[in-house]
């Protein structure tokens, strides 16, 4: 069952209570909507790092901060058309109470004159959220950008980088545009910081820390960092905490292969076919601490290195701390494992113990006897 904190990660609109390290942005865009001389913005930056939300936040929170009353209307721009995209502006602005006033097969034109008709009859400053703007779509958002002043509306387009790059060579639209903002990436804790309300929002059942920190540091890994990679792996690991079962490492390293481009069995043997014997032995023990340790996602260096010494000492050899320092570059290198973001004397591996185990078993038992 899906309880109503859940929106938290199975709504795309969801609005969490508090913006996480986007207050610079978030300030200097209230400011330009509050603005009259500002009709047109742009926010763009990577795909899933936060812009929808940074504008639909904005528009919640402009009347708590500003004297002007405002009308929001949200559009996602994603694979529609002028006509779907005038039809739901306009369905919008009516609060769907007149669509039969707005029949489908009504052209262009009368769409764009029934919307101007609609903004006659608002009294409040109009903001417009042209969501997920790209090249496909990019003759509409010119047509808004074009209309805007004269219709006393504010536009916010959220876009990739690639498309703020395309409208700045273009020196018509890029007049038009009054100001664009930049999104950058999150860093590790800020990271961490949305991954943490996330979880304590949404999921019923308490998650360990170093859960939290282990999912955040697989998609920084594999992926630029972005929100949206978090959430899809929550929504996948969601149904395991309302069943009253605990999160466990095992349970992010599955999610995420469904997501990621993981090592199989076939690239796991190549990958230790490039390393030496005691690399290829210490990765066993490696495996072995974390299969025997489920509920840590983590093994430090201090524990590596007891793992070195143990099998020196079955070995019965004398301890070679630069053949150490070999073999954990080896396993960093080969993506065998894998060095903390937030600690750099933690290790943590993304494919499951139990089947590397196996792999090892399988693969190389007796080789090297």
């Amino acid at each position: 069952m899906i309880t109503p904190k859940a929106d938290a990660i199975f709504d795309p609109l969801y609005i969490p209570p508090k913006l996480y390290h986007r207050e610079k942005e978030l300030n200097e865009l209230l400011k330009l909507i509050a603005d009259n001389k500002t009709s047109n913005l742009l926010l763009y930056g990577p795909s899933g790092i936060g812009k929808t939300l940074l504008a639909r936040y904005a528009l919640v929170t402009f009347p708590q901060n500003m004297e002007a009353e405002v009308t929001p209307i949200f559009v996602n721009f994603c694979y529609k058309s002028f006509r779907e995209i005038m039809y739901q502006v306009n369905a919008s602005i009516c609060n769907n109470k007149l669509l039969d006033s707005i029949p489908i097969s009504a052209s262009i034109t009368e769409l764009w004159n029934t919307f101007r008709r609609l903004r006659r009859g608002i009294e409040n400053k109009v903001v417009i959220i042209l969501d997920d703007v790209d090249e496909n779509n990019h003759n509409i958002h010119k047509k808004f950008l074009q209309e805007s002043k004269e219709l006393g509306i504010t536009t916010i387009a959220t876009a990739q980088t690639g498309y703020a790059r395309k409208i700045r060579k273009e020196h018509e639209p890029r007049s038009q545009l009054d100001n664009a903002i930049f999104l950058d990436l999150y860093s590790e804790n800020e990271l961490m910081d949305i991954t943490y309300q996330r979880v304590t929002t949404a999921f019923p059942s308490f998650i360990r820390p170093s859960t939290m920190r282990f999912l955040t540091d697989i998609v920084l890994e594999f992926d630029i960092g972005r929100p949206s990679t978090i959430i899809e792996i929550l929504k996948r690991i969601y149904p395991i905490s309302v069943g009253g079962a605990d999160i466990l490492p095992i349970h992010i390293q599955e999610a995420s292969s469904n997501i990621f481009t993981v090592q199989d069995e076939l690239s796991i043997i190549d990958s230790l076919t490039q390393t030496s014997l005691m690399t290829h032995l210490l990765f066993q023990k490696i495996a072995r601490v974390f299969q025997k340790y489920l509920y840590e996602p983590y093994i430090s260096l201090n524990e590596i290195k007891k793992e070195y010494s143990l099998l020196y000492e079955e070995l019965k050899v004398d301890i070679n701390q630069d053949e150490l320092v070999e073999s954990i570059d080896d396993l960093l290198r080969t993506g065998l494992i894998f060095q903390s973001h937030f600690d750099p004397e933690l290790f943590y591996i993304i494919v499951p113990p139990k089947k590397i185990i196996e792999i090892l078993d399988l693969t190389f038992d007796g080789k090297y006897d």
